[in-house]
């Protein structure tokens, strides 16, 4: 499975996509690429800055994008970007993200990282290494909750959870098997 996942971000924060592929028996996932744009981009801007940034992942990785998974909360966006990949004919399934509660996507990747299945392309990610090694708890919240103050990127962050949220039960039921196996 080959999924991009799509932030969106407001007036402060950027526009981030993940590339994010996932092995059929979901032991790996190995981020693929990664961006982040800042400022003002109109929708005609970022339309082309999505299509320029998938068509980049297939030819380096010589793959189709299987899923590509905004932000299901830019339904016009996501609307858009349907009707584009449909006119490329590519067979790619474009819809909102499976938000998962944010904690469960912290536990599930930070339980990737912790048993060795999340991998990512060096040369090809830094934004999302810089998103991750940057991102903190608030600590003023009476809760666990990540700090979206605009001083670490977030949207990176966020980008990366959508690309692989729709398989979280798949990727937890992996990760569940190999503590039972003892892997």
């Amino acid at each position: 499975i080959t999924a991009i996942g799509i932030d969106y971000g407001g007036t402060k924060s950027g526009q981030a996509f993940v590339c994010t592929r996932i092995s059929e028996d979901y032991k790996n996932v190995i981020v693929l690429g990664s961006e982040r744009h800042m400022g003002d981009i109109d929708p005609d801007d970022l339309e082309r800055l999505e299509i320029e940034f998938a068509k980049k992942m297939m030819y380096k990785y010589n793959c189709d994008i299987d899923y590509i998974l905004p932000d299901n909360e830019e339904v016009v966006l996501i609307r858009g970007l349907r009707r584009r990949v449909e006119q490329l004919n590519w067979p790619t399934i474009v819809r909102g993200c499976n938000k998962e509660p944010i904690n469960d996507r912290i536990d599930c990747g930070r339980t990737m990282i912790s048993y060795g299945i999340l991998f990512y392309i060096q040369e090809e990610c830094k934004t999302f290494v810089d998103a991750l090694s940057s991102a903190l708890w608030d600590d003023k919240a009476k809760e666990d909750t990540r700090l979206d103050d605009f001083t670490t990127d977030i949207d990176t962050i966020d980008a990366f959870e959508y690309s692989w949220c729709r398989f979280i039960k798949h990727i937890n039921d992996r990760i569940n098997r190999r503590r039972l196996e003892g892997e």
